[in-house]
């Protein structure tokens, strides 16, 4: 009988450290760390020849582009086509990669989303998105919570998603 409960009050205490430990990583690896918008505004106008690189380079070129980190550190470049399908494509310009390269890791963006009238570098992501916003020549803003100019065609943005 005392080898039962001896038992039972190891497997409780494994399972609370486990349980504790499962927390710890949840808490401190999944959550992002909130910036603020001044933060990102900051940010973008100490890099703001990095933005425009990336942004002048994704509005000459064919398809909506996405630019995102994979679950191994690497760069990941995709674009889908007029008619619809995405490709992977391979950037030779290492200026252009360069800048991609700091703009994901070191100034930790997550992704660059095109769209029709905008493209999105995007920050922070959970419950919101927000980040910074280029507006294509003719585009529209628009369904976005917040959309403040930063200069020219510049902006930042907040999404909600609850």
């Amino acid at each position: 009988m005392k080898g039962n409960i001896r038992y039972i009050f190891i497997i409780t205490m494994v399972l609370i450290i486990l349980t504790f430990i499962v927390y710890t990583f949840i808490i401190n690896y999944t959550m992002s760390e909130h910036i603020s918008k001044e933060s990102i505004i900051k940010v973008f106008n100490n890099n703001s020849n990095e933005f425009n690189a990336i942004a002048r380079y994704i509005d000459t070129m064919d398809g909506l582009f996405t630019f995102y980190y994979d679950y191994d550190k690497n760069i990941c470049i995709s674009k889908n086509n007029s008619n619809g399908t995405e490709v992977e494509i391979k950037i030779d310009d290492t200026g252009l990669r360069k800048n991609l390269d700091y703009l994901i890791k070191e100034l930790k963006f997550s992704y660059v989303l095109e769209g029709k009238d905008y493209i999105l570098f995007i920050r922070e992501r959970s419950d919101y998105e927000q980040g910074i916003m280029f507006l294509k020549s003719g585009g529209k803003t628009g369904g976005f919570d917040k959309e403040i100019q930063i200069s020219g065609n510049w902006y930042y943005y907040l999404k909600t998603y609850v």
